[in-house]
């Protein structure tokens, strides 16, 4: 009888508010996620987007924050960082160390609004399909395009998981694509380091990129190999090895006289 009860009582609720009891979708599950941090407002976590259960995104000036792996919640067909309502400032998606996302699309700055998407070292981003910066540029063909960013910090022996995408896609007409390396934590001396590693390179490369925190005795610049974009760092010779260099050069040159 009780178990009677609860049923009617659970119909009867549901028929009040015009509902099927069948109705509990992924949205319950993604507002409830406590690996998300952040973004509780208008939409803008997974789920929450109207008629696209399965997309997150984080919009109109706001910050969201991944703390853990995402697998427990759910699936996500499409991440997005920024994807409408230009002009409202820039929008921030962060994934910390112990954060961990595979998604088959994530766009950063669509329809002409701001994003930037912080990539911290111990982190797992794999992108099945494509990374796309500068998706639908004009937002009803009217705006002016943005200018979004990538930041990666690297850690003390760099990047443990470049990030992994099957398409990188930079398209060139927004205002600029910024790549932000964050140096600070690295001891690891001259190395190559991964950054994004990907199976095509659909078109683009960053407009900017920018170095902070990079040990003075290392030189850097970044590369677009055929599978991967990356960091490149080599040591910068001490000033005595340039004084014994010249002087090398300076008793061949006498030599040759």
């Amino acid at each position: 009888m009780k178990l009677s009860f609860a049923l009617v009582s659970l119909l009867s609720a549901s028929s009040l508010h015009g509902a099927t009891i069948f109705a509990i979708t992924t949205p319950a599950t993604w507002e409830t996620a406590s690996h998300w941090t952040g973004g509780a407002v208008s939409g803008v976590i997974p789920g929450t987007t109207t008629g696209q259960v399965d997309v997150a995104g984080v919009n109109n000036a706001r910050s969201l924050t991944l703390n853990s792996d995402a697998a427990g919640a759910g699936s996500i067909s499409r991440m997005n960082v920024a994807n409408q309502n230009p002009g409202t400032g820039t929008s921030f998606f962060t994934m910390t160390s112990a954060a961990s996302l595979s998604t088959p699309s994530f766009n950063i700055g669509g329809n002409g609004s701001a994003g930037d998407f912080t990539y911290n070292d111990g982190a797992s981003l794999t992108v099945t399909n494509t990374l796309l910066m500068g998706r639908n540029t004009l937002h009803n063909g009217t705006d002016a395009p943005a200018s979004s960013s990538v930041t990666i910090a690297l850690g003390v022996g760099g990047l443990s998981n470049p990030i992994s995408t099957g398409t990188l896609n930079l398209r060139q007409v927004l205002a600029g694509h910024i790549l932000n390396i964050d140096a600070s934590s690295y001891t690891g001396g001259a190395a190559d380091i991964d950054l994004i590693t990907f199976t095509t390179h659909n078109g683009g490369d960053f407009d900017t990129v920018n170095i902070t925190g990079l040990d003075p005795t290392l030189a850097s610049s970044v590369i677009y190999d055929a599978d991967s974009v990356t960091l490149s760092l080599t040591a910068v010779p001490e000033p005595s090895s340039l004084a014994l260099l010249a002087l090398g050069s300076l008793g061949l040159i006498r030599r040759r006289r």
